[in-house]
């Protein structure tokens, strides 16, 4: 999840959680490219637009050069409505506008998710934002 705001980013991670999801959070574009690196097989990314340094753009354009950038999906959460260049869009699945019920998020989400990827025993990795990659996991 690659949200600027802290507060809308631990909200939907503790949707994802209580869910039974693991959920790696990430602060800006840049660290969420960085974190993609650590996750075996991501299923889904859930990206707001407009972040300070590296922002939606930019956080697909530099997906749209990883080898395995078909494997999965970006949802978009944007407060503005959006539209999205062809060129770095191949894996939007969805635009969603904020402000938006964090339960509404988890019903476009779940249809993309396999069955593998309910974490176990209900705990899920969870880097916290400020600390960055390196930061210490925090179990919820």
């Amino acid at each position: 999840m690659v949200e600027d705001d802290d507060s809308v980013r631990r909200a939907l991670a503790r949707v994802f959680v209580t869910a039974g999801y693991s959920v790696v959070l990430a602060a800006n574009g840049s660290e969420g490219l960085e974190a993609l690196g650590t996750v075996l097989r991501p299923c889904l990314v859930i990206l707001d637009w407009k972040m300070p340094g590296v922002d939606g753009p930019g956080f697909l354009a530099g997906l749209a050069e990883r080898p395995d950038r078909g494997s999965f999906g970006v949802i978009v959460i944007s407060g503005e409505e959006r539209r999205i260049d062809r060129k770095i869009s191949s894996n939007v699945l969805s635009i969603l506008r904020k402000p938006l019920d964090p339960s509404e998020i988890l019903g476009w989400a779940c249809p993309y998710f396999r069955a593998e990827d309910r974490s176990s025993g209900g705990l899920a990795y969870v880097p916290i934002a400020g600390a960055g990659l390196m930061g210490r996991p925090q179990y919820r």
